[in-house]
């Protein structure tokens, strides 16, 4: 489990990088229209549980979501 604490720890990084980087008038397809009810750490928690996705596919999701944000 602490593999998917370091990757939501790692995850919130990104975010709050994008949102020094983003304008706030700027959106992409990527926007809400609100705020989801379930928190970063639940959410990964939840697809960990459901998905059962091996630490490997963690690791891999996080290179796909670096090369989204470049």
């Amino acid at each position: 489990e602490s593999i998917v604490d370091a990757y939501v720890c790692i995850i919130k990084s990104m975010i709050e990088c994008c949102k020094d980087k983003a304008s706030h008038n700027a959106t992409s397809r990527f926007h809400a229209v609100k705020i989801p009810s379930i928190s970063i750490e639940d959410y990964v928690k939840r697809i960990t549980k459901y998905f059962q996705c091996s630490y490997e596919c963690f690791v891999c999701s996080l290179s796909y979501i670096d090369m989204l944000l470049a």
